[in-house]
């Protein structure tokens, strides 16, 4: 009995080659590039701006505003950023007196 592997014997599921795939747009091309937001295949820039148009925008939007919101400042920071202004505007009160002093 043998009980070596054959190895070429070829499974009979195709190996799924990424670079072998064709354009989910134009649906002409190999595609080369992929969608962040729903990894569909596109080959070109012309197919990018076709297809970004319905995903990738939102999907840049989506991280933003994400991303913006994180950053809401807490309470403390608020007055913080609002003792700078008062100082800031006072500082100024006091220059805009003293050069209506100065003539």
């Amino acid at each position: 009995m043998d009980d070596t592997i054959n190895t070429s014997d070829k499974s009979s599921a195709p190996l799924l080659n990424p670079s072998r795939t064709i354009c989910h747009v134009c649906q002409k091309q190999f595609s080369h590039y992929t969608c962040p937001r729903c990894n569909s295949r596109y080959c070109s820039l012309h197919c990018y701006k076709s297809h970004s148009l319905r995903c990738t925008e939102s999907f840049m939007r989506e991280n933003v505003v994400g991303e913006l919101q994180q950053m809401q400042p807490d309470e403390e920071t608020k007055h913080k950023m609002l003792d700078i202004l008062k100082r800031f505007h006072s500082e100024e009160e006091m220059d805009s007196i003293d050069d209506d002093e100065d003539y």
